[in-house]
């Protein structure tokens, strides 16, 4: 999925575009969330159980871009 900015929010270099990943296993996500931190990512929101995931985070990526990443089942 991806989202573009919220009506009325402020344009941001990077914040104009949201991507989500969702994937199978809790593993894949905390590999591609660790990827994403080692590359100059910033942590926006650290790895946790939500009510759809047990793996779920949010990681502003070297250029701005934040990625939400989801994995298991």
């Amino acid at each position: 999925m991806i989202s573009d900015t919220l009506p009325g929010t402020p344009f941001e270099m990077g914040t104009n575009v949201t991507i989500t990943i969702i994937f199978d296993g809790k593993e894949e996500a905390e590999d591609i969330y660790n990827k994403l931190l080692t590359n100059d990512g910033a942590e926006a929101m650290p790895m946790q159980e939500a009510f759809w995931s047990p793996a779920y985070d949010q990681v502003i990526a070297q250029f701005g871009v934040t990625w939400h990443v989801s994995g298991g089942e």
